[in-house]
This record gives C-alpha cells, sequence and structure tokens, in this order.
C-alpha cells in the first residue's frame, strides 16, 4: 500500500520554482475566469531581509562574506467585500558564524527553507492609497538546518554537530501595509508570525538527541519551531 503521507512530502520537496510559478499561474487564470469583474488581482514578488528564528543564531552576514538570500512570489485575490485571500512562495537561505563563548572555537550554522502559504485577510483603510491588512493561515515549509561548533584553526575536528531535514505544518499570522500610488501599482510591507506543530523527517538527520526534541513537551531551539520575519514587497494590479 503506498505511504500517501511519504508520497505528497516527496512531491513538495521536488517542486521546483518554475513549477510553483506554473501552478500560481494556473490559480490566477481560473480566478480570473470565474470570479466576478470587479474583484482584484495582483502578483508581487517579495523579499524578507530581517528574520528571526528564535534559537539564538544570529542573523547577518557572516565573515566569509556569505550573504542571506531571500525571494518570493504572492498572488493576491480581493473580494468586494474587502476579503483578501493569497498564495505565497517563498524561498530563504542563511550562514553565519559567531564566537562560541571560547577563544580556540566558534560556531557555525546554515539554514535553507522553503515555505508555501495561504493567508485569509480582512482589508481596512487609513487613508487615502493606504491601507492594511490583518489575517492568518496555514504554511508548509522544509527545513534544512545545521549548526555546529568548530575548533580553531578550522581544519580541526568537529566539536558538536546537529543536522535536521523537516517537513513542517502549522499557521502563520500577518500583519501588512499597503500603499497604491497608482491604480496598477501597490508597495507594501508585512510582518509575519509562523508557528509549526507537526514536523516530518524528509532526509538524512545527524545527532537524534536534539532532533528528537520537536515533540510538544521538550526544547522547541533546534529545529525550531518558530519565525517571524519582515517582509517588503512590490505589486501589480489588474
Amino acid at each position: 500500500m503506498i505511504d500517501l503521507a511519504s508520497f505528497l512530502t516527496a512531491l513538495y520537496v521536488k517542486l521546483s520554482m518554475k513549477t510553483i510559478i506554473n501552478i500560481l499561474s494556473t490559480l490566477f487564470a481560473v480566478c480570473l475566469f470565474t470570479q466576478k469583474v470587479d474583484a482584484q488581482h495582483q502578483i508581487s514578488i517579495q523579499t524578507n531581509p530581517l528574520n528571526y528564528f528564535f534559537d539564538q543564531t544570529p542573523q547577518k552576514t557572516n565573515d566569509d562574506g556569505f550573504s542571506p538570500f531571500s525571494l518570493g512570489l504572492q498572488y493576491q485575490y480581493q473580494k468586494p467585500s474587502l476579503k483578501l485571500v493569497s498564495v505565497q512562495f517563498n524561498i530563504f537561505s542563511d550562514a553565519n558564524k559567531w564566537s562560541a563563548g571560547s577563544v580556540d572555537s566558534v560556531c557555525l550554522n546554515l539554514r535553507r527553507i522553503k515555505e508555501t502559504n495561504v493567508l485569509f485577510s480582512n482589508k481596512k483603510q487609513f487613508v487615502n492609497k493606504l491601507n492594511w491588512t490583518y489575517g492568518l493561515g496555514p504554511t508548509l515549509r522544509t527545513e534544512f538546518f545545521a549548526i555546529d561548533t568548530v575548533a580553531t584553526p578550522q581544519d580541526a575536528e568537529l566539536i558538536d554537530y546537529y543536522q535536521s531535514n523537516h517537513l513542517q505544518l502549522g499557521v502563520k499570522g500577518q500583519i501588512a501595509i499597503h500603499y497604491t500610488p497608482l491604480n496598477w501599482l501597490t508597495v507594501y510591507s508585512q510582518l509575519n508570525f509562523s508557528g509549526y506543530l507537526l514536523s516530518r523527517q524528509i532526509a538524512r538527520n545527524y545527532n537524534e538527541d536534539f532532533i528528537n526534541d520537536f515533540g510538544l513537551n521538550q526544547r522547541f531551539n533546534y529545529p525550531s519551531r518558530f519565525h517571524a520575519s519582515l517582509t517588503f514587497g512590490v505589486g501589480i494590479n489588474f
């Protein structure tokens, strides 16, 4: 018998950015031809340069010149009642190095995330052309996370090493400000907070003592089940 959960996990992990764009384009086409003509559609590109994962790892460029990378695509549909439905796909990666509290060791970490969200929001107007929205919805992500403590010089053996590869399901909340200087153009900023309750291993992990700590009664640091971010985006309306 086919394990449905395993099949869906493998399918999600193998999705490329091109596939996600095609899916969102199809969704847009369906909405465009099935909804009322006074509904508003928006496709936007976004980035979230500010992130916090509640696991005490810094969010900055490391000494080796690695720069964090973040890119997202969003489709949004606005109903005549000013209710919003949006679908997002985001990718994020970062790596950092910092002092381990000892003169002869440093900490290193690497994180890669692919995230898909569906958000249901309400829209309120501040002033003309300036609005704010608030809402929440389900979020699904794959997260690769590795952290180790390395003795210096760095060609020495690892002191401690942890690596996780998970598919995680949770809830995402969002508050956003939208400015529309032209009818066809919107710029926005989003404050996001995600919490993940369910986690499934999708690839080989290391240091099982840490990995099994995702349970409700255990520590939540590794892998972090929380993610806060600040997003900036530009959208085209039609």
